[in-house]
């Protein structure tokens, strides 16, 4: 029996427990014990160091005047003392992980998975690729050009507001704020520590699939998926928010579930396990006219 303290793990005969409910469990696998230091607040990916990334050389000067612009800080800032403000250096003043992802060039050449791939698919199944892109750089670049993809392949109708003389509104057959909140909680939420896989978009004639590496992490219950947010990288998630893109408070599911209820389609369907998937139905006559 040992009562509960700060120094959390504690360990028994060179093996870790945790308590589920009223239950002893061992952990007995890397993502298992990964995961439990990451929810414990022990490890981060976008945490840690980054050694072979020049800040001088490699940082991305348009999108950092892009952030500055979006989070309201002062253009005239010194580009040093936002990195020190947002803690994007480690004490040994090396930038983190996380925000080599976010405000490096080309992220892709230190973690090699770091990307997004979509694929366009004729049918409903893998056999026909008719497009395949890989999209590196920054994360909001990755969102950026991920989005434009999507915009090209997906059906949009127009509303002529004002008799014809007003702005034309798009009309995106899945809301594009469904996207845009999928993909950059693929990009905040993925485990960077997963070499195997990369963020994935796969369209097909009746949905749309939107993938990461990574299941729910372990600190949300799936009963508060939805409800709670806790992310894998809180860094790269705060970066985001300031630039007004997702909110801290884990509304975007709701968010998506009433998006697609507006606009007659079915709810999300998520997968929380392995490669954390949203899948998103298209209209019955999109598939009719592709």
């Amino acid at each position: 029996e040992v009562p509960s303290g700060a120094n959390k793990p504690y360990v028994l005969s060179g093996a870790i427990y945790v308590r589920i409910g009223p239950n002893s469990q061992k952990l007995t696998t890397a993502d298992q014990m990964r995961d439990f230091f990451q929810q414990s607040g022990k490890i981060y990916f976008d945490e840690a160091g980054c050694k072979d990334f020049d800040s001088t050389r490699d940082v991305d000067t348009e999108l950092l005047r892009d952030f500055k612009y979006a989070a309201r800080l002062n253009e005239n800032t010194p580009d040093d003392q936002i990195f020190r403000n947002l803690k994007l250096l480690t004490e040994d003043l090396l930038f983190k992980n996380g925000a080599v992802l976010f405000f490096g060039k080309q992220p892709e050449q230190i973690f090699e998975k770091a990307i997004v791939r979509c694929v366009a698919f004729k049918g409903k199944d893998k056999r026909f690729i008719v497009d395949d892109k890989f999209f590196g750089g920054t994360l909001h670049s990755q969102y950026i050009k991920s989005i434009q993809w999507l915009k090209e392949k997906i059906n949009i109708s127009y509303d002529i507001e004002g008799q014809g003389s007003g702005p034309r509104k798009e009309i995106w057959e899945i809301p594009e704020t469904v996207f845009k909140e999928a993909i950059i909680n693929s990009l905040s939420h993925r485990d960077y520590y997963d070499k195997g896989a990369t963020t994935i978009v796969e369209l097909y004639d009746d949905r749309v699939e939107i993938s990461n590496p990574g299941g729910l992490v372990s600190a949300i219950k799936l009963a508060d998926f939805g409800k709670r947010s806790h992310s894998r990288n809180p860094l790269i998630f705060g970066l985001f928010a300031r630039m007004q893109l997702v909110e801290q408070v884990g509304s975007g599911i709701m968010r998506m579930n009433d998006l697609m209820k507006e606009a007659g389609l079915p709810l999300p369907e998520f997968t929380t396990e392995g490669m954390f998937t949203i899948k998103l139905q298209r209209r019955p006559e999109t598939v009719e006219e592709t």
